[in-house]
């Protein structure tokens, strides 16, 4: 009976630990989607990149922008608190100046 109970309680961890990866998981999709959202936005006008931040639900994104010779480099973070603590994914792209 003993070992039952202990074996049932390594399951009930296992079930616990699975649910909360799965939780992060989605969390960090969501953060990884945000991201590359706001790096697609940016790409409309050269001109207009700039550095910035907002909120959406409960992800802060931030961009810093630097430049170089006509390039911009694009550093895009979302931060959240999700079910592991505090996480961030950090993207980033090169945005050339185009003329004709």
């Amino acid at each position: 009976m003993v070992i039952l109970a202990i074996a049932l309680f390594a399951i009930a961890g296992v079930v616990v630990s699975t649910t909360m990866l799965m939780a992060h998981t989605m969390e960090r999709e969501t953060a990884v989607s945000l991201a590359g959202e706001k790096l697609d936005d940016l790409e409309q006008d050269y001109e207009d990149i700039a550095n910035g931040s907002d909120n959406v639900d409960k992800y802060t994104r931030e961009w810093v922008v630097n430049e170089l010779n006509d390039v911009k480099t694009v550093e895009v973070s979302v931060t959240w608190n999700g079910v592991l603590g505090t996480r961030s994914v950090l993207m980033e792209r090169e945005y050339a100046k185009f003329e004709l």
